[in-house]
């Protein structure tokens, strides 16, 4: 890992050689039956087929690749774990909402709720995984810290606990009153939804951290 907290599990802190394969060479290889063989999914053949295509000729980095291979390769129940909640994350981080503002819906807020939601779970999901391993290969004995430190990093579980309440409180929502302000001749403007502010707080005391915020959004509207 290096000064800045990231790592990758393809290559080890340093710089290093590589060889490009071909394209004649890779057509040769039948990289593309391979990968496709691999994955359905295009952006993970994309990704696939970069990797295959760069070929590592370090010694270190060569080792580094191989005894991940063996630490994954001794658990294999690991990979399926992982893969199953790279694969939410990957969903999530594909609809992407933008960031939420005084301009941002009330669907933007959700959305963005969730993504909030599934990234602090595919986290203590992923900690849980890891847990209770000893690894041999630096690269997951970095990834397991790496998660460790987001994991124990203050606030993670104050916002993942806010999150959670503020997620049953939304979905809890069976109706809303919306405000219509018109325009000069008296036609619909902008509608805004009518929100008792008092009432809400002392309903939801554990989440006014959030509720605050959510406020403040929809009466900016």
């Amino acid at each position: 890992m290096d000064r800045t907290g990231t790592f990758s599990l393809l290559f080890p802190v340093g710089e290093y050689e590589y060889f490009t394969l071909s394209e004649t060479t890779a057509n040769d290889l039948s990289l593309d039956y391979i990968i496709e063989n691999l994955t359905s999914m295009s952006s993970e053949q994309s990704v696939l087929q970069k990797i295959l295509m760069k070929m590592p000729i370090s010694k270190p980095v060569i080792q580094y690749r191989q005894a991940i291979y063996q630490d994954l390769k001794n658990v294999p129940e690991i990979c399926g774990n992982l893969c199953e909640i790279f694969k939410e994350m990957q969903f999530y981080s594909s609809v992407k909402t933008r960031s939420v503002d005084n301009k941002s819906s009330i669907w933007d807020f959700i959305s963005r709720l969730k993504e909030l939601e599934n990234y602090c779970l595919s986290i203590i999901k992923i900690k849980k995984i890891l847990s209770g391993h000893s690894f041999q290969s630096e690269g997951m004995k970095q990834f397991s810290t790496f998660i460790d430190t987001i994991y124990n990093d203050s606030g993670f579980h104050e916002l993942s606990e806010d999150i959670k309440n503020l997620g049953k409180d939304v979905s809890s929502i069976k109706s809303m009153t919306l405000g219509v302000n018109f325009n000069s001749d008296f036609y619909p403007d902008e509608v805004g939804i009518v929100i008792d502010y008092a009432k809400i707080k002392g309903a939801y005391p554990v989440n006014m951290r959030l509720f605050d915020n959510l406020i403040i959004l929809f009466l900016s509207n």
